[in-house]
């Protein structure tokens, strides 16, 4: 039962990275933020962790204490993030989640004292953490997603008892160069994950207008199948696992930059590839990295850092798009309307009021324009060319993340050739 509850607290740590992901639209609209301003509240969390993981990497400070002081900051954290009252005191309370975590994480390898489950646990929480999320927010609120991680660290404190044994022997060279492959493969695919965590969710959600819930039945499709493909690769060797674990994430971001439209199905598949990938390559780099020298904290650090990476590396990419996507929607928009059969004294200010409509949007977000369309009557031929026009906006916005979807999938390309080199340990 012990190992259990440190188990799901690892978990926990690893689902906060992108947790709050599908929570994103309602704090866009709850605290009048960008959308760039809004990714702090899930970049300072990853900030926070890779950086106080570097700085304990050569501390080795007693796990059993680390990890009591890491869960006590992370619970008063989760609850200080639950009442913060504006954007900025929940990006602060944010990062001092991030920096118990690292302290837990750190700490929690040789308490749970098997690596196999350590690195299934840290795979399983990072891709639940998107629908556990958008569940929560659904059903409840977005404040609700950290007044239900306090009592998981409250409780994970009553588990904490003396480490097992789980000393680290002296590392071979080929195994320290095993190691520093394995890593650096991790950071990749780590920065390639924020595609498959953050930009299909902000897509369903801001994009496609679904609602957490819905998205979060689509993304539910990521930590299936990385169930899927965590006992596949305990079967092949690291490298092996490694690298087609790696091409396998890559192949399902560019499924995702091929969406043609908004379609659910298509976007479940993908991400099914993405989640085979994720359960191959994690747990199997996870374990290179630790063969001869089991120590959390520079792998959590380099998972931090990776993705810190990727959302400072999409993030700009993807609003830049966006944006261009807007001036190419209200051409596009304008067009529709001006050319439909309907008289000019109802499509010249229909037009004008759609323009608007789209610039008061929030970035990213598809804008709802059955209230302009309200106004000027229920006939037919407006029916029909609302349809026409939320479908055709919703195709240029789909196809403004198709850059940041090939990015992310050619970085997970890159960590094939480290995760392919772990084999020889050169």
């Amino acid at each position: 039962m012990r190992s259990i509850v440190l188990a799901a607290a690892v978990a926990l740590a690893f689902a906060d990275s992108s947790i709050v992901v599908l929570a994103l639209p309602e704090l866009l609209q709850r605290f009048h933020a960008s959308v760039s301003e809004v990714a702090w509240v899930v970049t300072s969390y990853n900030v926070a962790v890779a950086l106080v993981a570097a700085l304990i990497a050569k501390a080795r400070p007693e796990p059993a204490r680390a990890a009591r002081i890491g869960l006590v900051v992370f619970t008063v954290a989760s609850a200080a993030c639950a009442a913060a009252p504006e954007l900025w005191s929940l990006v602060g309370f944010r990062a001092a989640q991030g920096a118990g975590t690292a302290l837990l994480l750190a700490a929690s390898l040789p308490l749970l004292g098997n690596v196999e489950r350590w690195a299934v646990a840290g795979a399983a929480g990072a891709v639940l953490g998107p629908a556990a999320g958008g569940a929560l927010t659904q059903l409840f609120d977005w404040r609700a997603i950290f007044v239900a991680q306090a009592p998981v660290g409250a409780l994970a404190l009553l588990a904490v008892r003396r480490p097992r044994t789980l000393e680290p022997a002296a590392a071979p060279r080929r195994f320290q160069a095993r190691a520093l492959a394995a890593q650096a493969a991790l950071g990749l695919v780590s920065a390639a994950l924020v595609g498959a965590l953050f930009l299909a969710v902000v897509l369903l959600v801001n994009a496609w207008n679904y609602e957490p819930l819905a998205a979060a039945a689509v993304v539910s499709a990521l930590p299936a199948a990385t169930l899927v493909g965590a006992p596949l690769a305990r079967r092949a060797g690291a490298a092996a696992a490694g690298a087609v674990g790696a091409a396998l994430l890559a192949a399902g971001l560019v499924a995702l930059a091929l969406l043609p439209a908004a379609d659910p199905a298509w976007a479940a598949a993908a991400l099914a590839f993405c989640g085979l990938g994720i359960g191959a390559t994690l747990p199997a780099l996870t374990r290179a990295v630790f063969v001869g020298a089991p120590r959390a904290a520079p792998t959590v650090a380099v998972r931090h850092a990776g993705l810190v990476l990727g959302l400072l590396l999409l993030t700009p990419l993807l609003a830049h798009d966006l944006t261009r996507a807007v001036d190419r929607a209200k051409l596009v928009g304008t067009g529709l309307v001006l050319d439909a059969p309907l008289p000019a004294t109802t499509k010249v200010p229909l037009a004008i009021d759609l323009a608007r409509t789209l610039q008061r949007a929030p970035q990213g977000k598809l804008p709802d324009f059955r209230p302009d369309f309200r106004r000027r009557g229920t006939s037919a031929q407006l029916t029909g060319l609302d349809e026409r026009l939320g479908s055709t906006i919703r195709a240029i916005v789909t196809r403004s993340f198709r850059t940041a979807f090939l990015v992310a999938a050619l970085l997970a390309l890159a960590a094939v050739v480290p995760a392919a080199l772990v084999r020889r340990g050169a």
